[in-house]
């Protein structure tokens, strides 16, 4: 599943970052500063590559709606759907 996917991505994400703390799926990734701004850019592609979803990152609610596993899954999964 594609939920899996994420977490194993957002591990390496944080890994690269020298940030091994364990995180819970609604965590705050974000607004927690716990991905930078290359880790961000570095995790939209991920999505756009893998799941074919473009992304607008002019759409400044992007950064909410992808703030932590679950809502990244939510967001995944609604354009899937569609």
């Amino acid at each position: 599943m594609f939920r899996d996917q994420i977490i194993q991505f957002i591990t390496e994400l944080l890994r690269n970052s020298c940030d091994l703390n364990p995180f819970s799926l609604d965590e705050s990734l974000i607004k927690s500063n716990r991905l930078d701004s290359i880790s961000i850019v570095e995790l939209l592609m991920f999505l756009e590559d893998e799941y074919g979803i473009h992304i607008s990152t002019s759409d400044p609610k992007i950064y909410d709606q992808i703030d932590s596993v679950e809502k990244i899954v939510l967001y995944v999964d609604k354009f899937k759907q569609s």
